[in-house]
């Protein structure tokens, strides 16, 4: 794992699957006894919104994190080109779903709700930075009962995101 401080901005349209996505990080990280936070913008509630989320994770308490001026990791799901960018490290990471071909790919499956998942898996093929059993461990205890029947659909997004990623 990448025991680095993820600085981690979620982009998109709509929210729930950006929403979602810093939800299921922030439930993985502390269920790796990380420290974390997310925070993810309220505008969403009209649907088509531009939607940004962020993830902070790291090692170390709170209180010893610098105040944030970069980020290391981008994941953007925009079908179009994605809002003004934030300030990134020199070295970030920037995972685009339209350039990457997984918005295409998620759409040809019809799985264009599971999309956030496929980027995770990407994600996690090009930067390990939490467990692939702990992200489906804490996936199956949000989706919770009502909606069980979504976990396949949901794990198959993950691996195939993992195999895009590595190539």
């Amino acid at each position: 794992m990448n025991e680095a401080a993820n600085r981690i901005w979620i982009c998109g349209r709509g929210g729930q699957g950006v929403q979602f996505l810093a939800e299921l990080l922030n439930g993985v990280f502390f269920a790796e006894k990380k420290q974390s936070w997310m925070q993810a913008s309220c505008d969403w509630a009209i649907r088509g919104g531009q939607v940004v989320a962020r993830v902070f994770a790291d090692s170390n308490p709170q209180s010893q994190w610098a105040p944030s001026t970069d980020y290391n990791l981008l994941i953007s799901l925009y079908p179009a080109s994605p809002p003004p960018l934030p300030p990134l490290a020199e070295n970030a990471l920037i995972l685009d779903a339209v350039k990457s071909g997984a918005y295409a790919l998620a759409h040809q499956k019809g799985a264009l709700r599971a999309l956030n998942l496929l980027m995770l898996g990407q994600l996690l093929a090009q930067y390990p930075l939490c467990s692939e059993d702990v992200v489906a461990w804490v996936l199956k205890q949000k989706l919770g009962p009502s909606r069980f029947k979504d976990m396949p659909v949901n794990l198959d997004m993950l691996e195939l995101g993992t195999h895009l990623g590595r190539s």
